[in-house]
Protein backbone atom coordinates (compact mmCIF):
# COMPACT_ATOMS: atom_id res chain seq x y z
CA UNK A 1 0.00 0.00 0.00
CA UNK A 2 1.31 3.44 -0.95
CA UNK A 3 2.27 5.87 1.80
CA UNK A 4 0.10 8.98 1.76
CA UNK A 5 1.05 12.64 1.91
CA UNK A 6 -1.53 15.41 2.25
CA UNK A 7 -0.73 18.93 1.05
CA UNK A 8 -2.71 21.77 2.65
CA UNK A 9 -2.94 25.19 0.94
CA UNK A 10 -5.32 28.13 0.94
CA UNK A 11 -5.46 28.65 -2.80
CA UNK A 12 -5.24 25.82 -5.35
CA UNK A 13 -3.32 28.28 -7.51
CA UNK A 14 -0.50 27.87 -4.99
CA UNK A 15 -0.25 24.25 -6.15
CA UNK A 16 -0.50 25.12 -9.82
CA UNK A 17 2.19 27.80 -9.77
CA UNK A 18 4.61 26.49 -7.14
CA UNK A 19 4.13 22.82 -6.17
CA UNK A 20 3.46 20.77 -9.32
CA UNK A 21 7.07 19.73 -9.76
CA UNK A 22 7.31 18.49 -6.15
CA UNK A 23 4.00 16.63 -6.46
CA UNK A 24 5.16 14.88 -9.63
CA UNK A 25 8.37 13.86 -7.89
CA UNK A 26 6.47 12.50 -4.88
CA UNK A 27 4.19 10.48 -7.18
CA UNK A 28 7.23 9.15 -9.06
CA UNK A 29 8.56 7.97 -5.69
CA UNK A 30 5.32 6.02 -5.20
CA UNK A 31 3.67 8.31 -2.67
CA UNK A 32 -0.09 8.81 -2.79
CA UNK A 33 -0.65 12.60 -2.79
CA UNK A 34 -3.87 14.32 -1.75
CA UNK A 35 -4.62 18.05 -1.60
CA UNK A 36 -6.77 20.17 0.71
CA UNK A 37 -7.61 23.69 -0.55
CA UNK A 38 -10.31 26.33 -0.24
CA UNK A 39 -13.41 25.63 -2.28
CA UNK A 40 -13.60 29.23 -3.50
CA UNK A 41 -10.11 29.01 -5.03
CA UNK A 42 -10.75 25.93 -7.16
CA UNK A 43 -10.98 26.40 -10.93
CA UNK A 44 -11.69 23.70 -13.51
CA UNK A 45 -8.64 24.75 -15.57
CA UNK A 46 -6.36 23.34 -12.84
CA UNK A 47 -7.84 19.84 -13.16
CA UNK A 48 -5.71 18.77 -16.14
CA UNK A 49 -2.51 19.21 -14.08
CA UNK A 50 -3.93 17.38 -11.07
CA UNK A 51 -5.39 14.25 -12.65
CA UNK A 52 -5.77 11.22 -10.37
CA UNK A 53 -5.07 13.38 -7.30
CA UNK A 54 -7.82 13.49 -4.70
CA UNK A 55 -8.72 17.08 -3.83
CA UNK A 56 -10.71 18.09 -0.76
CA UNK A 57 -12.36 21.51 -1.07
CA UNK A 58 -13.09 23.33 2.18
CA UNK A 59 -15.55 26.22 2.36
CA UNK A 60 -13.41 28.88 4.03
CA UNK A 61 -12.18 32.32 2.94
CA UNK A 62 -8.42 32.52 3.03
CA UNK A 63 -8.36 35.91 4.77
CA UNK A 64 -11.34 35.26 7.05
CA UNK A 65 -10.68 35.86 10.75
CA UNK A 66 -14.21 35.06 12.02
CA UNK A 67 -13.99 32.79 15.08
CA UNK A 68 -16.78 30.45 13.90
CA UNK A 69 -15.44 30.22 10.34
CA UNK A 70 -12.03 29.31 11.69
CA UNK A 71 -13.52 26.77 14.07
CA UNK A 72 -15.38 25.20 11.16
CA UNK A 73 -12.17 25.17 9.11
CA UNK A 74 -10.27 23.46 11.94
CA UNK A 75 -12.84 20.69 12.46
CA UNK A 76 -13.19 20.13 8.70
CA UNK A 77 -9.42 19.81 8.41
CA UNK A 78 -9.30 17.46 11.41
CA UNK A 79 -12.03 15.25 9.95
CA UNK A 80 -10.27 14.90 6.58
CA UNK A 81 -6.79 14.24 7.98
CA UNK A 82 -8.07 11.83 10.61
CA UNK A 83 -9.97 9.83 8.01
CA UNK A 84 -7.23 9.93 5.37
CA UNK A 85 -4.43 8.97 7.80
CA UNK A 86 -1.39 10.37 5.97
CA UNK A 87 2.13 9.71 7.16
CA UNK A 88 3.02 13.38 6.66
CA UNK A 89 1.15 16.64 6.12
CA UNK A 90 2.82 19.41 4.10
CA UNK A 91 1.31 22.85 4.64
CA UNK A 92 1.98 26.26 3.11
CA UNK A 93 1.28 29.81 4.35
CA UNK A 94 0.01 31.03 7.73
CA UNK A 95 -3.50 29.64 8.17
CA UNK A 96 -2.81 26.12 6.79
CA UNK A 97 0.44 26.00 8.78
CA UNK A 98 -1.18 26.81 12.12
CA UNK A 99 -4.25 24.61 11.73
CA UNK A 100 -2.42 21.70 10.07
CA UNK A 101 0.21 21.60 12.80
CA UNK A 102 -2.50 21.73 15.50
CA UNK A 103 -4.43 18.86 13.87
CA UNK A 104 -1.23 16.87 13.50
CA UNK A 105 -0.37 17.58 17.12
CA UNK A 106 -3.65 16.01 18.20
CA UNK A 107 -3.35 13.07 15.80
CA UNK A 108 0.40 12.56 16.37
CA UNK A 109 1.21 12.92 12.67
CA UNK A 110 4.35 14.52 11.25
CA UNK A 111 3.71 18.00 9.86
CA UNK A 112 6.09 20.06 7.72
CA UNK A 113 5.08 23.73 7.60
CA UNK A 114 6.57 25.90 4.86
CA UNK A 115 6.74 29.64 5.47
CA UNK A 116 6.66 31.24 2.04
CA UNK A 117 7.60 34.59 3.57
CA UNK A 118 6.17 36.24 6.69
CA UNK A 119 3.66 38.23 4.67
CA UNK A 120 1.58 41.33 5.25
CA UNK A 121 0.60 40.27 8.79
CA UNK A 122 4.22 40.51 9.88
CA UNK A 123 5.00 43.67 7.89
CA UNK A 124 1.98 45.50 9.34
CA UNK A 125 2.90 44.47 12.88
CA UNK A 126 0.51 45.12 15.75
CA UNK A 127 -1.80 42.75 17.61
CA UNK A 128 -2.46 40.38 14.70
CA UNK A 129 1.27 39.74 14.33
CA UNK A 130 1.56 38.85 18.03
CA UNK A 131 -1.50 36.59 17.87
CA UNK A 132 -0.01 34.81 14.86
CA UNK A 133 3.22 34.08 16.73
CA UNK A 134 1.25 32.83 19.75
CA UNK A 135 -0.77 30.50 17.51
CA UNK A 136 2.40 29.13 15.94
CA UNK A 137 3.74 28.41 19.44
CA UNK A 138 0.49 26.82 20.62
CA UNK A 139 0.05 24.59 17.57
CA UNK A 140 3.59 23.18 17.39
CA UNK A 141 4.63 19.80 18.76
CA UNK A 142 7.55 17.42 18.56
CA UNK A 143 6.07 16.27 15.23
CA UNK A 144 6.26 19.76 13.70
CA UNK A 145 9.04 20.83 11.38
CA UNK A 146 9.41 24.21 9.68
CA UNK A 147 10.82 25.14 6.31
CA UNK A 148 12.01 28.71 5.81
CA UNK A 149 12.86 30.16 2.43
CA UNK A 150 15.43 32.60 3.82
CA UNK A 151 17.63 32.98 6.90
CA UNK A 152 15.98 36.22 8.08
CA UNK A 153 12.58 34.54 8.53
CA UNK A 154 14.24 31.68 10.41
CA UNK A 155 15.97 34.13 12.75
CA UNK A 156 12.67 35.81 13.62
CA UNK A 157 11.06 32.48 14.53
CA UNK A 158 14.09 31.64 16.64
CA UNK A 159 13.83 34.99 18.46
CA UNK A 160 10.17 34.16 19.17
CA UNK A 161 11.22 30.73 20.59
CA UNK A 162 9.01 28.92 18.07
CA UNK A 163 11.80 26.80 16.63
CA UNK A 164 14.67 24.86 18.15
CA UNK A 165 18.00 23.89 16.60
CA UNK A 166 16.68 20.66 15.10
CA UNK A 167 13.12 21.26 13.88
CA UNK A 168 13.69 23.49 10.88
CA UNK A 169 15.37 23.53 7.49
CA UNK A 170 16.15 26.37 5.08
CA UNK A 171 15.04 25.59 1.52
CA UNK A 172 15.44 28.59 -0.80
CA UNK A 173 12.06 28.87 -2.46
CA UNK A 174 9.80 26.60 -4.48
CA UNK A 175 12.24 25.97 -7.31
CA UNK A 176 12.28 26.85 -10.98
CA UNK A 177 11.20 23.99 -13.24
CA UNK A 178 13.64 24.67 -16.06
CA UNK A 179 11.98 22.10 -18.35
CA UNK A 180 8.93 24.32 -18.84
CA UNK A 181 10.79 27.20 -20.46
CA UNK A 182 12.22 25.58 -23.59
CA UNK A 183 13.88 27.87 -26.10
CA UNK A 184 12.54 31.34 -25.36
CA UNK A 185 14.22 34.16 -27.29
CA UNK A 186 14.40 37.81 -26.31
CA UNK A 187 13.70 40.66 -28.68
CA UNK A 188 15.47 43.98 -29.08
CA UNK A 189 13.24 46.79 -27.78
CA UNK A 190 13.02 50.27 -29.24
CA UNK A 191 12.13 51.48 -25.73
CA UNK A 192 14.00 50.25 -22.63
CA UNK A 193 11.31 48.12 -20.99
CA UNK A 194 10.90 47.64 -17.23
CA UNK A 195 8.61 44.93 -15.88
CA UNK A 196 7.05 44.26 -12.47
CA UNK A 197 5.10 41.05 -11.82
CA UNK A 198 3.27 41.19 -8.49
CA UNK A 199 -0.14 41.08 -6.86
CA UNK A 200 -1.55 44.56 -6.47
CA UNK A 201 -1.09 44.79 -2.71
CA UNK A 202 0.64 47.58 -0.82
CA UNK A 203 3.59 45.51 0.36
CA UNK A 204 4.66 44.60 -3.16
CA UNK A 205 5.75 48.22 -3.66
CA UNK A 206 3.21 48.99 -6.38
CA UNK A 207 2.89 52.62 -5.27
CA UNK A 208 6.68 53.10 -5.41
CA UNK A 209 6.88 51.62 -8.91
CA UNK A 210 4.01 53.80 -10.14
CA UNK A 211 5.53 56.97 -8.70
CA UNK A 212 9.04 56.17 -10.00
CA UNK A 213 7.59 55.50 -13.47
CA UNK A 214 5.58 58.73 -13.38
CA UNK A 215 8.72 60.65 -12.43
CA UNK A 216 10.87 59.07 -15.14
CA UNK A 217 8.25 59.33 -17.87
CA UNK A 218 8.74 63.10 -17.87
CA UNK A 219 12.48 62.92 -18.53
CA UNK A 220 13.07 59.56 -20.26
CA UNK A 221 10.77 59.20 -23.24
CA UNK A 222 12.55 55.98 -24.28
CA UNK A 223 11.37 54.10 -21.17
CA UNK A 224 8.41 51.72 -21.11
CA UNK A 225 6.86 50.46 -17.87
CA UNK A 226 4.84 47.24 -17.60
CA UNK A 227 2.91 45.93 -14.58
CA UNK A 228 1.37 42.45 -14.45
CA UNK A 229 -0.71 41.37 -11.48
CA UNK A 230 -4.18 40.71 -10.14
CA UNK A 231 -6.20 43.16 -8.08
CA UNK A 232 -8.65 42.03 -5.40
CA UNK A 233 -10.71 44.85 -3.91
CA UNK A 234 -11.81 42.57 -1.04
CA UNK A 235 -8.24 41.96 0.14
CA UNK A 236 -7.52 44.35 3.00
CA UNK A 237 -3.88 44.57 1.94
CA UNK A 238 -4.70 45.66 -1.63
CA UNK A 239 -3.57 48.99 -3.00
CA UNK A 240 -6.06 51.85 -2.69
CA UNK A 241 -8.93 52.18 -5.17
CA UNK A 242 -7.49 55.55 -6.15
CA UNK A 243 -4.10 54.05 -7.10
CA UNK A 244 -5.76 51.14 -8.91
CA UNK A 245 -7.90 53.53 -10.97
CA UNK A 246 -4.77 55.50 -11.92
CA UNK A 247 -3.01 52.31 -12.98
CA UNK A 248 -5.99 51.20 -15.08
CA UNK A 249 -5.77 54.38 -17.16
CA UNK A 250 -2.48 52.98 -18.57
CA UNK A 251 -1.04 56.45 -19.14
CA UNK A 252 1.94 55.66 -16.86
CA UNK A 253 2.06 51.87 -16.69
CA UNK A 254 1.11 49.31 -19.30
CA UNK A 255 -1.05 47.22 -16.96
CA UNK A 256 -2.19 43.63 -17.56
CA UNK A 257 -3.89 41.03 -15.38
CA UNK A 258 -1.78 38.07 -14.32
CA UNK A 259 -1.55 35.11 -16.68
CA UNK A 260 -0.22 31.66 -15.82
CA UNK A 261 2.51 31.91 -18.43
CA UNK A 262 4.44 35.17 -18.22
CA UNK A 263 7.74 33.85 -19.56
CA UNK A 264 7.29 35.46 -22.98
CA UNK A 265 6.59 38.86 -21.41
CA UNK A 266 9.68 38.49 -19.19
CA UNK A 267 11.84 37.53 -22.16
CA UNK A 268 10.68 40.62 -24.06
CA UNK A 269 11.56 43.01 -21.23
CA UNK A 270 14.96 44.59 -20.61
CA UNK A 271 14.89 44.62 -16.81
CA UNK A 272 12.64 42.97 -14.20
CA UNK A 273 11.94 44.84 -10.95
CA UNK A 274 10.47 43.83 -7.61
CA UNK A 275 9.92 46.72 -5.15
CA UNK A 276 8.50 44.37 -2.48
CA UNK A 277 8.79 45.11 1.24
CA UNK A 278 9.62 41.47 2.04
CA UNK A 279 9.49 38.05 0.33
CA UNK A 280 10.04 34.38 1.09
CA UNK A 281 12.01 33.77 -2.09
CA UNK A 282 10.60 35.69 -5.04
CA UNK A 283 9.42 33.42 -7.87
CA UNK A 284 9.13 36.30 -10.35
CA UNK A 285 12.77 37.30 -9.78
CA UNK A 286 13.90 33.68 -10.10
CA UNK A 287 11.99 33.25 -13.37
CA UNK A 288 13.46 36.47 -14.71
CA UNK A 289 16.94 35.45 -13.62
CA UNK A 290 16.66 32.08 -15.35
CA UNK A 291 15.58 33.92 -18.51
CA UNK A 292 18.85 35.92 -18.28
CA UNK A 293 17.37 39.25 -17.27
CA UNK A 294 19.11 42.03 -15.32
CA UNK A 295 17.26 42.65 -12.06
CA UNK A 296 16.36 45.45 -9.67
CA UNK A 297 14.92 44.70 -6.23
CA UNK A 298 14.55 46.06 -2.74
CA UNK A 299 17.30 45.17 -0.28
CA UNK A 300 15.02 42.89 1.76
CA UNK A 301 14.77 39.15 2.60
CA UNK A 302 13.67 37.04 -0.34
CA UNK A 303 15.08 39.51 -2.87
CA UNK A 304 18.67 40.15 -1.76
CA UNK A 305 19.49 36.43 -2.08
CA UNK A 306 18.61 36.55 -5.80
CA UNK A 307 19.86 39.99 -6.79
CA UNK A 308 23.60 40.16 -6.17
CA UNK A 309 24.57 43.83 -6.26
CA UNK A 310 26.54 44.81 -9.37
CA UNK A 311 26.65 41.16 -10.53
CA UNK A 312 23.18 40.65 -11.99
CA UNK A 313 21.47 43.88 -10.99
CA UNK A 314 21.11 46.44 -8.23
CA UNK A 315 19.38 46.61 -4.86
CA UNK A 316 17.53 49.74 -3.74
CA UNK A 317 16.13 50.95 -0.43
CA UNK A 318 12.68 49.71 0.55
CA UNK A 319 9.95 52.31 0.00
CA UNK A 320 12.40 54.79 -1.54
CA UNK A 321 11.00 56.11 -4.85
CA UNK A 322 14.07 58.21 -5.65
CA UNK A 323 16.47 55.32 -5.09
CA UNK A 324 14.36 53.06 -7.29
CA UNK A 325 14.23 55.69 -10.05
CA UNK A 326 17.99 56.26 -9.90
CA UNK A 327 18.69 52.51 -10.17
CA UNK A 328 16.35 52.32 -13.17
CA UNK A 329 18.33 55.08 -14.87
CA UNK A 330 21.63 53.45 -13.91
CA UNK A 331 20.78 50.06 -15.39
CA UNK A 332 19.33 51.60 -18.56
CA UNK A 333 22.64 53.40 -19.24
CA UNK A 334 24.69 50.21 -19.16
CA UNK A 335 26.03 48.95 -22.46
CA UNK A 336 24.70 45.75 -24.04
CA UNK A 337 27.81 43.77 -23.09
CA UNK A 338 27.38 44.60 -19.40
CA UNK A 339 23.64 43.89 -19.48
CA UNK A 340 24.34 40.54 -21.12
CA UNK A 341 26.89 39.67 -18.41
CA UNK A 342 24.26 40.49 -15.77
CA UNK A 343 21.83 38.15 -17.53
CA UNK A 344 24.35 35.30 -17.70
CA UNK A 345 25.16 35.70 -13.99
CA UNK A 346 21.40 35.60 -13.23
CA UNK A 347 20.97 32.40 -15.22
CA UNK A 348 23.93 30.63 -13.60
CA UNK A 349 22.85 31.77 -10.13
CA UNK A 350 19.47 30.05 -10.59
CA UNK A 351 20.96 26.91 -12.16
CA UNK A 352 23.35 26.48 -9.24
CA UNK A 353 20.96 27.26 -6.36
CA UNK A 354 17.26 27.45 -7.21
CA UNK A 355 16.12 24.79 -9.71
CA UNK A 356 13.21 22.51 -8.85
CA UNK A 357 15.56 19.50 -8.90
CA UNK A 358 17.63 21.09 -6.11
CA UNK A 359 14.58 22.20 -4.10
CA UNK A 360 12.66 18.93 -4.50
CA UNK A 361 15.63 16.89 -3.30
CA UNK A 362 15.82 18.98 -0.12
CA UNK A 363 12.10 18.44 0.52
CA UNK A 364 12.28 14.71 -0.17
CA UNK A 365 15.35 14.27 2.05
CA UNK A 366 13.40 15.91 4.89
CA UNK A 367 10.30 13.79 4.22
CA UNK A 368 12.35 10.59 4.16
CA UNK A 369 14.00 11.53 7.46
CA UNK A 370 10.53 11.57 9.06
CA UNK A 371 9.38 8.16 7.82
Amino acid sequence: MKQKIIIVVNDIKNIYLFRLSLIRELINLNFNVEIICNKSSFKDRYKKNLKKIKIYKLDSGKKNISFFDNLFYFFSLYKIINKSKPIIVLSYTIKPNIYSSLVCKLLKINCICTLTGLGSTFINGGLLKQITFLLYKFSKSKNTNYIFQNIDDKNIFKEQSIITNNNFKIIPGSGIDVKQYGNIKSKINLHFTFLVIARLITHKGIFEYYEAAKKLKKTHKNFKFILIGDYNSKDKYSISDDLYNKIRKKDILNYQNYSDNVSNIISNSDCVILPSYREGMSKSLLEAAYLKKPLLATNVPGCKEIVINNKNGFLFKRGNINDLASKMIKISRMNNRKLKSFGIFSYNHVKQNFTSDIINKLYIDLINSKL
